[in-house]
């Protein structure tokens, strides 16, 4: 091969590289560098808008709707965003899918029959459904079982939101200064005192113990055992998990 030819043929391979290498530069380097292919856009706040809102403002921020969840929420309306993902004011790329839970609003639950249950019993049941024993108030009926439940307020079949307290009224025969011991196994230590005040006693010395099993501050036995009579002012010591 001459080195004419030569010449002309590493000239040809010179500007075809350069061409290429501009081509690289133009359409890939000089974009990227000014940000084209990594175009951010600040996320909208959408935490308490109502959906239609919210997919507006998500369209409008050149992003998309990804998936959409829902739960129950006793702050936000029904239909209102509770939670977003990305979160407001973060920096995303554009095009990003959203994820959104919206409110259901709140969780209702209807008061259970408590009737003929010990106040134990009912804190379990009521527990279960998302809702709590209220103040437990003691009447006297020598002619009902000690320390069963009466009445609640409010009435069984009532709709409650979900957390709300179910009052209820025991039976109590207690006479003159003697009192009716309940129990407060299973209760919160607050729950317990409140009970013991109720039927004329107090909490006494109370004990901490570790159990892993049991949630902190929850009563594991009481030194004086239930069903017991005992004088009216007495003190009940306690052993409470930790």
């Amino acid at each position: 091969m001459s080195a004419l030819r030569k010449f002309l043929l590493l000239s040809g391979y010179t500007v075809l590289f350069c061409a290429i290498l501009f081509l690289i530069v133009d359409l890939i380097v000089l974009p990227y560098k000014q940000g084209k292919f990594s175009k951010t856009v600040v996320m909208p706040e959408l935490v308490g808008v109502d959906s239609a809102a919210a997919v507006s403002l998500v369209s409008s921020a050149g992003l998309q709707i990804g998936t959409i969840e829902y739960q129950y929420h006793d702050k936000f309306p029904k239909g209102h965003v509770s939670v977003q993902y990305p979160f407001a004011g973060h920096d995303i790329k554009l095009i990003r899918s959203v994820t959104l839970t919206l409110s259901q609003g709140k969780e209702y639950k209807d008061v259970p029959l408590l009737l003929g249950l010990t106040p134990l019993e009912a804190a379990d049941t009521l527990q279960k459904l998302g809702l709590r024993l209220g103040d437990v108030t003691e009447s006297y009926n020598p002619g009902d079982d000690q320390g069963i439940i009466l009445s609640t307020n409010p009435h069984s079949g009532q709709r409650l939101a979900r957390g709300s307290v179910v009052n209820v009224t025991i039976s109590s025969n207690a006479v003159g200064n003697m009192a009716y011991v309940p129990s407060v196994i299973n209760l919160t230590i607050e729950e317990g005192r409140r009970l013991f005040l109720l039927a004329g006693l107090h909490a006494g010395t109370v004990t901490p113990v570790a159990d892993a099993d049991m949630l902190p501050g929850t009563i594991m036995s009481q030194k004086i055992q239930p069903g017991a009579f005992i004088a009216r002012g007495s003190s009940v010591d306690l052993t409470v998990s930790e």
